[in-house]
């Protein structure tokens, strides 16, 4: 099927627009992956000063409790560690 060079040339246009499109989004993509991986070592880093916090005031234990949970559900739903 023969189609008008126009609507070749708007396929080709359209199809460049996709793959721009995707290729930025792949990019966006591994920019929030590599921050999340940043967040969540700061995230273990701080769970380690949070031990050594309880030390020093040891009053809340349910927050502390409840903190350390909630830090570890994230870091065990972590596929990319």
């Amino acid at each position: 099927m023969k189609i008008p060079k126009s609507e070749a040339e708007h396929r080709i246009r359209r199809y460049d627009e996709l793959e721009e499109k995707h290729w930025s989004e792949c990019v966006q993509i591994s920019q929030y992956e590599e921050e999340n991986k940043k967040l969540k070592g700061l995230l273990r880093e701080a769970e380690k000063l949070l031990v050594s916090a309880l030390w020093v005031n040891y009053n809340d234990r349910y927050a502390e409790i409840q903190l350390r949970k909630n830090i570890g559900e994230v870091l065990n739903n972590d596929k990319s560690l």
